[in-house]
């Protein structure tokens, strides 16, 4: 009762906060419900499936393309979850098109010509789609290439208005039972609001099939040759190099000169032998190492002061010239492989090399000659931004400032973002960048992003919300038009079941108590603020905490006889939330706790931090079990 009595007054006087803070992001989103999920299609007359049969046929091209013939697969798995149906699947040789076939007719087959329907990389970028009905036969393609998704994430959107398929999660996805499943008259061309998408969440990158399921790329499709810090760490490591070409280097290998001709020759080179390596990828990262270093010899400072002092012009030029002889490369071996190469704008390169117009209201480039290849862009790496406020708050202005540059001066095209989801120093505590999530890709968006590295808790699973934050964060980076919170609040609708409203109430007290402490104790979301400060956490704020998922727990207990698979399933998910609190409690109060308390807990921690393989507490940390044993001890 205590318990109860404390979390109430704590609410009473800050929920006046939450809810008028949410009414501002409402106000300020526009649109609240994305179209994408609201659409309804006129009926054919046609059912694909009818009293449990079906006439039809999934046709794919002929030849090995994985994307395609997982979307075949996967438009399966889900019509048979809905109807009990499963269709037959076939290559598009020797069948040709007629209005009275049915055919569900799966990428860039014979059958699509045929039909007079052309699909285009102008039209559907990387990962876009068209679906069109045509007499009685279904057509669903995007660009059939290696590493283009359109065609798997079309299907996904048809299950989605057919048999109300949706994918909340690995181990949560519904369908409508259906015995009959109309042909809607459909006439779609769908391109996302983010091209490629990426979130750097261990479950995804370890698990490709929920990636796909979420509308989202992974690191083993193989999009990129190299990404991230690339010029010392992949092509030219100093433990290679460094003795016989010291010159080559900036402070020991924290950089290389990029005005030295040799570095350029043997990067160049680099560049090559990684594409033979990875053939099928299509970008490319010139990216500087993860420190604040550069060049300062006389070539490379008559560079920079050509762009006003500013070493990101020395990179956009050395990227040119990268993009220049890797072409000419590829021009003789695949002349039809398309290349993009990004550089960083991060650290000391994150400023565009531009100034502002009063004018005409743009960012103009300093140097008046500055030139900029087709195939070259920029991957932006706000990482001093807060991200508990939205990008627009004065707070977060310089970074701004910084993206609207790039934007203007690459004139909306190849940029790239590489965004943060995480507190890497506070693995256990959530991350506050609820609610403005959708403000962030809409401006992403909005400044021409056509790709989006989200990165999160990639090196261990988290127990704070971690499905609804790839599920909510999915969802607006193929359609940024949606709202959080219905995203949110309709995923712990089916992810906690018949405990969704205890996970809402602390959901929301989550919300809440950052709010109050953004207020009063100048906690931000910039990424490295130290969440897991004990002074935050008080013991009676970490037992309300522990008590929501009392509830939770109260709440499912009539499955334990009723649906005792569902039942487990449920508890196991609360109990994930629950490690949370239970880390606070042991780290910060355990001597306050009895023998009896403090063995219970510790178990439950480790049973569940060991189910879903929560190995850290921070970035790189890997201490879980050390952190244990020392629980243990004490």
């Amino acid at each position: 009762m205590r318990k109860r009595m404390l979390r109430k007054r704590i609410l009473s006087v800050i929920s006046l906060l939450l809810v008028l803070t949410m009414i501002c992001s409402l106000i300020g989103c526009g649109k609240t419900d994305a179209d994408s999920t609201t659409k309804s299609f006129p009926s054919t007359g046609v059912n694909i499936v009818e009293n449990g049969k079906s006439d039809y046929v999934i046709v794919v091209p002929e030849g090995n393309d994985y994307a395609t013939n997982l979307a075949a697969s996967e438009l399966n798995t889900f019509l048979k979850q809905s109807s009990e149906v499963t269709l037959k699947i076939t290559t598009d040789s020797g069948i040709t098109f007629s209005d009275k076939e049915k055919y569900i007719s799966l990428g860039q087959t014979t059958l699509l010509d045929s039909a007079g329907i052309s699909v285009t990389k102008e039209d559907l970028g990387e990962s876009g789609y068209i679906m069109k009905t045509v007499g009685n036969s279904l057509f669903i393609s995007g660009i059939t290439e290696a590493t283009y998704n359109g065609t798997i994430y079309g299907v996904y959107d048809w299950l989605r208005y057919t048999v109300g398929y949706r994918c909340y999660s690995a181990d949560e996805i519904v369908c409508d039972k259906m015995d009959t499943v109309p042909l809607y008259e459909f006439d779609e061309k769908y391109r996302p609001s983010i091209d490629v998408r990426e979130l750097a969440f261990k479950e995804l990158m370890t698990d490709s099939l929920y990636s796909y399921r979420m509308y989202t790329y992974s690191s083993n499709q193989g999009l990129w040759s190299s990404f991230a810090h690339t010029m010392v760490t992949t092509y030219l490591p100093y433990e290679t190099y460094g003795a016989e070409h010291p010159d080559w280097y900036v402070a020991n290998g924290d950089q290389v000169c990029l005005s030295n001709e040799e570095v350029l020759q043997e990067m160049i080179l680099q560049v090559e032998n990684r594409l033979d390596i990875f053939p099928n990828s299509r970008y490319v990262m010139i990216g500087r190492e993860d420190n604040s270093t550069i060049c300062t010899c006389e070539k490379c400072a008559a560079t920079m002061a050509k762009y006003g002092n500013n070493y990101s012009g020395v990179e956009l030029e050395f990227t040119n010239k990268i993009a220049k002889a890797v072409d000419e490369y590829m021009a003789q071996k695949n002349p039809d492989r398309q290349l993009k190469y990004f550089f960083f704008a991060y650290g000391p390169t994150l400023n565009a090399p531009t100034t502002y117009n009063e004018e005409s209201q743009k960012y103009e480039p300093v140097y008046k000659d500055t030139e900029i290849y087709d195939n070259v862009g920029v991957l932006i790496a706000p990482i001093t931004m807060d991200f508990s406020k939205a990008p627009t708050d004065s707070v977060n202005q310089a970074a701004y400032v910084s993206m609207k540059g790039w934007s203007d001066l690459f004139q909306q095209k190849n940029i790239a973002i590489w965004s943060y989801c995480l507190s890497p120093y506070a693995y256990m505590f959530n991350h506050n960048n609820f609610g403005v999530v959708q403000e962030y890709y809409r401006f992403f968006h909005e400044i021409g992003a056509t790709s989006v590295y989200d990165q999160g808790n990639y090196d261990s699973a988290i127990p704070t919300f971690a499905a609804m934050r790839i599920y909510c964060q999915s969802q607006l980076g193929w359609d940024c038009t949606q709202n959080y919170e219905d995203l949110a609040m309709d995923f712990m609708d089916h992810y906690y079941g018949e405990a969704a409203d205890a996970m809402k109430e602390y959901y929301r007290f989550i919300r809440a108590y950052y709010k109050n402490m953004d207020e009063n104790d100048n906690s931000t979301g910039l990424i490295f603020f130290l969440m897991d400060d004990k002074n935050l956490w008080p013991m009676s704020t970490v037992q309300t905490l522990l008590s929501y998922m009392d509830d939770g727990l109260k709440a499912i207990e009539p499955l334990k006889e009723n649906d005792p698979e569902r039942y487990e399933q449920l508890y196991n998910r609360i109990q994930r939330e629950r490690l949370s609190p239970l880390y606070m409690m042991l780290q910060y109060y355990i001597t306050q706790l009895s023998e009896e308390e403090k063995d219970a807990y510790i178990a439950d921690f480790e049973k569940y931090a060991t189910m879903f393989a929560i190995e850290g507490t921070r970035e790189g940390g890997f201490d879980i079990n050390t952190i244990i044993q020392n629980w243990k001890n004490s």
